[in-house]
């Protein structure tokens, strides 16, 4: 028997997914040595850095899970905007830094 969850990552290259996965957390645990004396010195947490990367990992995740439920198709149809978008993004954060 087929779950909802399995029936929606059905088509998608699970290798992929896990190696993403895989690799946020090693980021994440990563950035905790790297800076906890500069946590410790500016903030009142050591584990800020930590905390606060792992906040954005798990925001990027469910995005990563909403966008695969959208689908390509419709994203495709945007593609063009989208593009223009980030162009004026990128002129915008080299004007003002």
């Amino acid at each position: 028997m087929v779950t909802v969850q399995e029936r929606q990552l059905e088509g998608y290259d699970r290798t992929t997914l896990y190696i993403v996965i895989l690799l946020t957390c090693f980021g994440i645990f990563l950035v905790y040595p790297a800076h906890i004396e500069m946590a410790v010195i500016a903030y009142p947490d050591g584990s800020f850095f930590l905390e606060r990367q792992s906040i954005f990992a798990v925001a990027g995740i469910i995005s990563l899970f909403i966008v695969m439920i959208i689908g390509c198709h419709k994203w495709q149809k945007i593609a063009g905007w989208r593009l223009v978008g980030s162009v004026l993004l990128l002129i915008f954060v080299l004007i003002h830094g």
